[in-house]
């Protein structure tokens, strides 16, 4: 497969900045081939901005199964995904998270799906915790390396704090905040879960808002159960 182009690419670079002074172009590495870098730059997730942005995007694509496919992070938030048949317009999904898999394994798993698209495609999105355990003070002691051994003490801090935080999610999905309002958009561009508004910070989603200009419940200090 070629990197850079056909079937799979991985690329990194800025979407462009048209508006500012001085302007700011559009670059990915490596250069793309098919799609193009505006295709990918540009495919309608959340903080995408070619005018006033030339904001940092990491994009995942593949092509499978009669779909471009493309996997993104936009300024270190995300992930966005989104789908179109070759040549037609790209699709943003909608994700759920496997909490269970979530607290058994620490691994992310989400099922993505995509309305309006033909063929009702659904994709499964899975990412690997890292680092973790011992391989987080590989990574920490990475000047100076020492033995892989499992430091027991923190790894066991690790993962009492990993657990409060999935319990901390399974608890905002299942119970709204009492400050939730109305439906604003069931879709938003950002990717993310729907769009309602807050009686504290106007507008908000309850999952899935990191790097947009939503707030999320999920990681709200003013989040309150009714």
């Amino acid at each position: 497969m070629n990197r850079t182009g056909g079937r799979l690419g991985c690329f990194r670079g800025n979407n462009s900045g048209s508006g500012l002074l001085p302007p700011v172009a559009a670059v990915l590495d490596p250069t793309p081939i098919y799609p193009t870098a505006v295709d990918l730059l540009n495919a309608g997730c959340g903080g995408e901005d070619p005018v006033n942005g030339a904001e940092k995007q990491q994009i995942q694509y593949t092509s499978v199964a009669g779909f471009d496919l493309i996997v993104k992070s936009v300024a270190k938030g995300g992930p966005c995904v989104a789908i179109r048949i070759p040549g037609g317009a790209w699709t943003v999904g909608a994700y759920t998270l496997d909490l269970g898999v979530l607290a058994d394994t620490g691994h992310w798993v989400a099922t993505v799906t995509f309305g309006g698209v033909a063929g009702d495609p659904v994709v499964i999105l899975y990412g690997l915790e890292f680092p973790s355990g011992v391989t987080a003070e590989c990574v920490d002691n990475a000047i100076t390396p020492s033995a892989m051994v499992a430091p027991m003490e923190s790894a066991a801090t690790y993962q009492v704090e990993r657990l409060a935080i999935i319990e901390r999610m399974k608890t905002r999905a299942a119970t709204a905040c009492v400050h939730l309002g109305e439906l604003i958009d069931p879709k938003p561009a950002c990717g993310c879960s729907a769009l309602h508004s807050c009686t504290i910070h106007g507008e908000c989603v309850r999952f899935g808002a990191q790097g947009s200009r939503f707030k999320s419940c999920s990681d709200c200090t003013d989040y309150a159960q009714p």
